[in-house]
């Protein structure tokens, strides 16, 4: 969310962040109302009014049966944030999922590319999607209650998640079979043409299925 980031001054926080050399810097001022209000329970119409409040742009929700989440922009970007947990209490969720999809377009990129991004970072997740396809995760867990503030961060910080993961890939070196022979060839081949896509109503749902909140410690399921 790269106007996001910026309105908020977020970006160097952001590094510094992903680069495993904090947490979420909860004192930035963000442009939200009652920021140290508790949310436990996520809904469509709370993820969208705080998008709303954050300057996403292009804010949609979609609810088809127990599959719900919310699509926006940041700038040019599209991101999604599927919510998670539905089941476990009525009136709400006890978790989402930001999500960034990429269309790698001639690029075939190795598990081992996206296992070693996810190795080196604690933050966010790469997971390979159908096709030439992947995609950057974050989950945040509100079973017990976190601060609307913390839920906004999170989002905020989630901001250069296309950045990070291309660029990883670029510095990548994989083995290529070639007609001639095997030679080194850079896992970066066609990613000048590497795009942030919107998903189907399909696909997000088929990443929903394989999403699942973790054990929380001391806290009761109702």
């Amino acid at each position: 969310m790269r106007v996001i980031a910026t309105a908020c001054t977020f970006l160097a926080v952001t590094f510094a962040l992903v680069a495993g050399l904090g947490t979420p810097a909860l004192g930035a001022e963000l442009p939200i109302k009652n920021p140290g209000t508790q949310m436990e329970l996520l809904t469509v119409a709370n993820i969208k009014d705080l998008l709303t409040e954050l300057g996403a742009q292009g804010v949609e929700s979609q609810e088809d049966g127990k599959n719900k989440s919310v699509a926006f922009k940041d700038g040019e970007t599209p991101f999604h944030i599927i919510l998670i947990g539905c089941e476990e209490q009525p009136g709400g969720c006890l978790g989402m999922v930001i999500l960034v999809a990429i269309d790698a377009g001639s690029t075939n990129h190795p598990l081992e590319s996206f296992n070693s991004f996810n190795t080196g970072n604690s933050f966010m997740t790469a997971m390979k999607l159908d096709g030439n396809k992947y995609a950057v995760t974050r989950m945040v867990v509100t079973e017990g209650g976190v601060t609307k503030k913390n839920v906004a961060v999170n989002i905020v910080n989630f901001a250069v998640a296309p950045e990070l993961i291309m660029k990883h890939l670029a510095s990548q070196i994989v083995a290529g079979v070639q007609q001639d022979g095997a030679q080194l060839q850079t896992a970066s081949t066609g990613t000048s043409r590497a795009q942030p896509i919107r998903l189907s109503p399909a696909e997000l749902a088929r990443i929903a299925g394989l999403q699942h909140l973790p054990k929380q410690t001391g806290l009761t399921r109702r």
